[in-house]
């Protein structure tokens, strides 16, 4: 019963739940490895871990600690990226075009093989860097937070 009651909480990591969900295995005598695999499918919630477990069920749980450890650093590689999004940006005194015109000739960030312009694209968007017409330089995110992330460590 007390693995019945085990259920992922909304904002717990997988982390998280998987180490309480251990605690519990751990504290019930003779728990057949099974039971423990089949029940964690329904106390974790939907993700693609989930959907990984259902198209593919783990043979042993051996195989369940690995796929479940990619998963965990998965989500912890997303979880520190979504908390380094800059909130601010430092103020340039020279267009982006230009900072990452320098940034990609001292290989800060790499030069990229031009890519297709796909049909029916906005071509009045320019984008420096992919060398297509899909969308602005100007208004590239991921780009502004290159370069502030290359600020803050000092390099320009």
């Amino acid at each position: 019963m007390s693995l019945l009651n085990v259920k992922q909480e909304k904002r717990e990591s997988l982390r998280e739940f998987m180490d309480r969900i251990n605690e519990v295995c751990m504290g019930i005598g003779n728990l057949m490895p099974e039971i423990a695999m089949h029940h964690l499918i329904s106390a974790i919630r939907p993700s693609r871990f989930t959907e990984s477990l259902i198209k593919r069920s783990a043979k042993n749980m051996d195989e369940l600690r690995n796929r479940t450890t990619k998963f965990m650093q998965i989500e912890e590689h997303i979880d520190y990226h979504r908390s380094h999004i800059f909130q601010g940006y430092t103020p340039l005194i020279v267009p982006r075009g230009r900072v990452l015109d320098e940034a990609m000739q001292t290989e800060l960030i790499p030069t990229l093989k031009q890519s297709q312009t796909l049909r029916n694209t906005d071509t009045s968007k320019h984008c420096h860097y992919h060398r297509n017409y899909s969308h602005s330089t100007k208004g590239w995110k991921a780009l502004k937070d290159k370069i502030e992330e290359l600020i803050q460590v000092g390099h320009f």
